[in-house]
């Protein structure tokens, strides 16, 4: 589970943000939002951010997905460039180094993992646990920006053996995170493999508002009966007349221009075995309605092609909410209302929160009829960010402002109408000039 986020000259946010996960002392809802990985922890399971367009709402979730890329897919040589953008509304933080922080808790002990970084250099890595409750040095990396070169120390709690930490040395270039240079070396550090282990596997890749998941949940339920069947009780319970989903695969036998024409277009993991098969297994997903005609119960079989919208998205979730309630999952999704219906995106979220026991969720959303759904929300989980004078991102929660501006028990969505918790659109008025 994520403790707590922050992020320096990222994007449109300058000064260091933090968005953090755990709770008050408030007991609202307790049973449903809180889990202590740690006794004494406490952890939101949810948490939604609020803001207008280009405020930094979809940033947050960019950057945690850029820390992500960093351990999981490093860079391959020493000439290639980080694809990121610094703060560039001051004539100073284009050249001035960003930063990321997060704190995670993996087999209930607590990390602190920090990287500054530019285009051109991974600059420092630190790396802080908590084995016995008290803080100790994982590990330490700097780089020489003049020779490209990186060092690397762990601390006296981590025993690395030397030619282990000679492999490990070599293959951390300079644009590379340490943890990424785990990843290519054949070394066995079990220590090191726990925290990469978080990221690939506990830590799920960044869900934007046009990613198509379809084919992902479709092949979880032709894999996993159990995950089927958990995949249906969830369409099941969503109002969409779905009772059974079908996986009609047909063997396509495919000539040379074709595999030449299909390999231009989409990106072939087996191509070579492609071009050696000459064959390709297309799965067709057919949809089972159960309707009432004429008081008898009939079932009909649709292609994705004819469902609506908000089906097919809702059919996508579905597998990433499955994934949430069996595991010690974080999922991290950017304008979750995209196709769904209000309602829809409100029953995703209780789902959640009810089903999952050490799972988080962390949202976007534009949809303020959430803001009044009070009986659901804590607001220890409401986030905002609001775009400053200078162009700037201003990340804060509900729970930073005094009874003075908000009174407990006040209306959220009125508050916030009406401009008392910021991070709603300035517009002008509605006439044009002549």
């Amino acid at each position: 589970m994520i403790i707590d986020f922050s992020v320096t000259n990222f994007g449109p946010i300058k000064s260091e943000q933090t968005l953090s996960f755990e709770a008050t002392a408030d007991t609202t809802l307790e049973d449903y939002y809180i889990h202590e990985p740690i006794p004494g922890l406490r952890l939101l399971k949810f948490a939604m951010l609020y803001g207008p367009n280009a405020s930094g709402k979809s940033t947050v979730l960019e950057a945690i997905e850029f820390l992500r890329d960093l351990v999981l897919d490093p860079l391959e040589k020493k000439s290639d460039t980080l694809s990121f953008q610094p703060f560039l509304f001051d004539e100073n933080t284009p050249d001035e180094s960003s930063m990321l922080k997060i704190s995670f808790v993996k087999n209930a002990i607590k990390y602190q993992y920090i990287v500054e970084f530019n285009k051109s250099f991974i600059l420092k890595e630190q790396m802080f646990y908590y084995p016995k409750g008290r803080q100790a040095e994982f590990f330490t990396r700097n780089t020489d920006t003049d020779n490209s070169l990186s060092s690397i120390s762990f601390g006296s709690t981590v025993k690395v053996a030397k030619n282990n930490l000679i492999v490990l040395t070599g293959n951390t270039i300079s644009n590379n995170t340490l943890l990424g240079a785990y990843l290519k070396s054949n070394v066995d550090i079990p220590e090191l493999h726990t925290i990469f282990e978080w990221f690939a596997e506990n830590l799920m890749a960044l869900i934007n508002p046009n990613q198509n998941l379809f084919s992902w949940t479709s092949n979880k339920i032709d894999e996993d009966n159990d995950f089927r069947k958990k995949v249906l009780e969830i369409i099941n319970k969503a109002d969409v007349q779905i009772n059974d989903i079908e996986i009609d695969e047909k063997v396509e036998v495919l000539q040379e221009s074709d595999i030449t024409e299909l390999a231009e277009i989409v990106d072939i993991d087996n191509l070579e075995q492609l071009k050696k098969d000459k064959k390709i297994v297309l799965k067709n997903i057919l949809f089972h309605h159960n309707v009432i005609n004429k008081d008898k119960s009939e079932t009909y079989k649709l292609p994705k092609q004819f469902e609506s919208l908000g089906t097919k998205r809702f059919y996508e979730l579905s597998g990433v909410l499955v994934t949430l309630i069996e595991g010690d999952k974080v999922s991290y999704i950017d304008e979750i209302e995209s196709s769904l219906h209000s309602d829809l995106m409100k029953h995703f979220i209780l789902m959640h929160l009810v089903n999952s026991t050490s799972s988080q969720l962390l949202i976007t959303t534009h949809n303020l009829s959430l803001l009044d759904e009070k009986d659901i929300l804590r607001n220890d989980a409401i986030w905002f960010t609001q775009k400053l004078k200078d162009g700037s991102t201003d990340l804060y929660s509900l729970v930073d402002f005094d009874s003075s501006t908000f009174r407990k028990g006040a209306s959220i969505i009125n508050s916030y109408k009406i401009g008392k918790l910021g991070a709603i659109p300035d517009f002008g008025n509605i006439f044009l000039k002549e």
